[in-house]
């Protein structure tokens, strides 16, 4: 190859190099941008509920046999 060829190849592979760079660069902005609005779209009715503790309190209950071994398993 000829100086001059190289040169052109070198000059073309900056510059593409470059181009990559600057998009990228507004890439990651669109991407911040993006999750910005999103997050400020969140209403606030969809935050997460508080456990309610308590709130089955007499609603559960175990039979005093629950550890005993089952007659359909005996042998």
């Amino acid at each position: 190859m000829t100086q001059i060829s190289l040169y052109i190849e070198d000059t073309v592979a900056n510059k593409l190099s470059d181009a990559a760079r600057l998009m990228n660069c507004y890439i990651s902005k669109y991407a911040a941008s993006l999750v910005s609005e999103r997050l400020a779209e969140t209403p606030a009715a969809k935050k997460p509920r508080s456990a309610m503790r308590g709130c089955l309190k007499g609603k559960v209950w175990m039979s005093d046999d629950f550890n005993a071994p089952l007659s359909e398993m005996r042998e």
